[in-house]
Parts: structure tokens; C-alpha cells; sequence
């Protein structure tokens, strides 16, 4: 290997290479190593030697086909952006630099290869991290059905699209009987395992075009867009059937459940959801009420 001048010292491009603190090559035209350091060999678990002379599929099939794409770039007088490259388990960060004769054409091509496995890592940490947030802050934390502020922005939406502006919509309004009267008795740990099941079984009835919110305490709320009236009350029906199947075992006694249900409807003269909303909520402690007058 010719020596070249750095700083008055003489150097091999070999010694050159094995000096840097990052994975390093020199690749040909035809994608082959010309040059490369002992930590680009370790990678795929190599001695410099075995590599030299050999194409860069070795150690990835995608690295050749990066090589392609880099020299069809330099050709075009184009930078190669750099960019991310996974081989085995780890991801590295790829820079390309090209190496020219005195004519100005591109003969080879400079790699530089970063392990980021550690930071990538870390990325999808956060981002999931983030997602988690964005869920936690849309959905109640204990159901998972979406919270009072995330129910009313998508169902203004709907409401308010387009396509739904001729559209008959109904809220569904559901409040737990003797909801208290569980929780005092039975401890809040039943309490909420209750409203866990309560809200899986309205998930279950409902479609999934339907918005359904755990609005806060035992009250929950379903908005139905695009409805009729026969299909919406046969939704509270079965709504109403799921509820009063749930059963619980509590030390021997058995724990049942019933819910009091309003339906109110809206079209495009309704003022506002929150209008609707409050009918479906007045509909629904009519019924408690005339529940309770009725209990013996």
C-alpha cells in the first residue's frame, strides 16, 4: 500500500483507517472493500483480511445495493444523504463521502458506519413513551374508553363533517343503580372492577363506528352517528342485557348490576352536542327516578 502524506508523518492508508474511532471502508465502483478497518470487520464477526477483495453484501445484502444508489448519486454530480442501516440487531449510521481521481470521477466511495443501537433504542422508548401519553390523555385510565374531552372533540367532528351534515345522530346515556351503594359495601376495588366490565360490555354491543366515554364516576355515554331510531334503541336494548348479565362473586355474595339509559336524538338544526347530550342525561333520570319510586 503506497504511503501518503498527513502532517509531515508518513501513513499507510491501512494505519489511516485503523486510526478512526468509527467503522470505516473504502468500497470500489463494483461494490467491493478496498480498504477497511478492524472495527467494520468485527461486525459481522470478521478479520480485516477476510474482507478485503470481497463485496459489501457480506456483512448486508442492503449495503450493496446501497453502493449502487451511491455511485448513480455521484455520477449526477448528487450528495448521498446519510442514513440509518440495520445489520443483525443493531441500526448504524451511515455517512458516504466519494473518493476522486485527478479527472474528477468518482473511483470509490468513503463509509463511515456509527453504532446508534443504543440511541435508537432510546427513541423508540420515548416515542412509545409519548404514544402512551397521547393515550393516557384521550382515554379513561381505568376502562380505557375514551375520557369526557376526547368524547365530545371526536363526536363534534363527526357531527360536524361534511358528509354527516344531513345525518341523524342519538347519544346514549347510561348511569349505574346503586352505584354508591356498591362501592360502600363491597370496597372500591369491586367498585372498580364493575366499571371495567360495564365498559367492555358496552364496547362489545356497540359498533365501532360508535364513540363510547366513561364521562366520570359510573356514568358512561355512547354517540351513534349516522342513526336511526329502531337500530339506536336496539343498541340501549342490548346494552341494557349485557349490563344486567354481569355478575360477581364477592366472598359468597353474589354482586348484580342495572343501569338506568336515556336516548336522545340530534339532526343538523340541534344547536350543539351538549344539547343532545343533556336530553339523553334528563331521559335517563327520568327512568332512575321512576326506578326508584317503583322499588319496593
Amino acid at each position: 500500500m503506497k504511503d501518503i502524506n498527513l502532517l509531515n508523518l508518513p501513513i499507510s492508508l491501512d494505519d489511516l483507517f485503523e486510526s478512526m474511532p468509527v467503522a470505516m471502508a473504502l468500497v470500489s465502483r463494483d461494490g467491493r472493500y478496498i480498504v477497511l478497518n478492524k472495527a467494520l470487520a468485527s461486525i459481522g464477526g470478521f478479520e480485516v483480511k477476510d474482507l478485503i477483495g470481497k463485496k459489501t453484501c457480506i456483512l448486508s445484502k442492503q449495503s450493496l445495493y446501497n453502493s449502487k444508489r451511491d455511485f448513480d448519486f455521484f455520477d449526477k454530480g448528487k450528495e448521498v444523504p446519510d442514513h440509518e442501516l440495520k445489520i443483525g440487531e443493531k441500526t448504524y449510521y451511515v455517512s458516504v463521502k466519494p473518493l476522486k481521481d485527478y479527472n474528477g470521477i468518482v473511483i470509490a466511495e468513503m463509509v463511515s458506519l456509527t453504532d446508534i443501537t443504543k440511541n435508537k433504542l432510546i427513541e423508540v422508548k420515548y416515542w412509545e413513551a409519548n404514544r402512551k401519553l397521547a393515550y393516557h390523555a384521550r382515554h379513561d385510565y381505568l376502562t380505557g374508553v375514551l375520557n369526557s374531552r376526547a368524547y365530545y372533540d371526536e363526536a363534534a367532528k363527526l357531527k360536524n363533517s361534511p358528509k354527516n351534515k344531513d345525518s341523524l345522530f342519538a347519544v346514549i346515556f347510561l348511569d349505574l343503580n346503586n352505584f354508591k351503594q356498591i362501592n360502600d359495601t363491597f370496597g372500591h376495588q369491586i367498585g372498580d372492577e364493575i366499571l371495567i366490565r360495564v365498559a367492555g360490555s358496552i364496547k362489545h354491543v356497540c359498533r365501532k363506528s360508535d364513540l363510547i366515554s366513561r364521562l366520570g364516576g359510573d356514568e358512561f355515554s355512547v354517540f351513534i352517528n349516522d342513526a336511526n331510531k329502531p337500530t339506536v334503541i336496539k343498541i340501549a336494548e342490548r346494552i341494557r342485557e349485557a349490563i344486567e348479565s354481569i355478575s360477581l362473586d364477592v366472598n359468597g355474595e353474589v354482586v348484580n348490576v342495572t343501569a338506568s339509559i336515556g336516548i336522545a336524538f340530534g339532526d343538523e338544526n340541534s344547536k350543539s352536542l351538549r344539547e343532545v347530550q343533556d336530553k339523553a342525561d334528563k331521559a335517563m333520570y327520568t327512568i332512575k327516578k321512576a326506578r326508584e319510586i317503583n322499588l319496593p
